[in-house]
């Protein structure tokens, strides 16, 4: 990963997993409540949009966002990390791992972590 290029590639990767994830199981919510499956109110769909859509949608955004050079990482990472908490309320943090993967990709986004594979020292040999 290159200095001047895509930054913070590997934690944006796992924070758009864990948005997905979230979204995807608010999704699942939307479609039992819709159904009729579960007595729906109106506060349902209030929590399910404000705890599942928004943070799921919010997660991923803030991820790509991420990704490119010269942003406050240590505020995005923060907000991820926030969002991701607050995912419990409407989706149940997208089945665990959808808030944990998020959590974690948003904590490397905040401490400008990156992984990288490390290069031989060496000079380059002659062919």
């Amino acid at each position: 990963m290159a200095k001047r290029g895509f930054q913070n590639l590997d934690a944006a990767v796992s924070s758009i997993v864990g948005g997905a994830i979230i979204l995807g199981v608010a999704f699942q919510i939307f479609l039992l409540i819709y159904n009729g499956t579960s007595g729906a109110t109106l506060n349902s769909y209030l929590i399910l949009i404000f705890g599942g859509f928004l943070p799921g949608i919010g997660i991923i955004v803030l991820s790509i966002i991420s990704i490119f050079p010269d942003q406050n990482y240590k505020l995005l990472g923060g907000i991820i990390s926030v969002i991701s908490f607050l995912s419990w309320l409407g989706a149940d943090g997208g089945f665990l791992i959808g808030f944990i993967m998020a959590l974690i990709g948003g904590m490397m986004i905040y401490f400008n972590v990156a992984i990288v594979a490390r290069s031989s020292s060496g000079p380059p040999s002659k062919v």
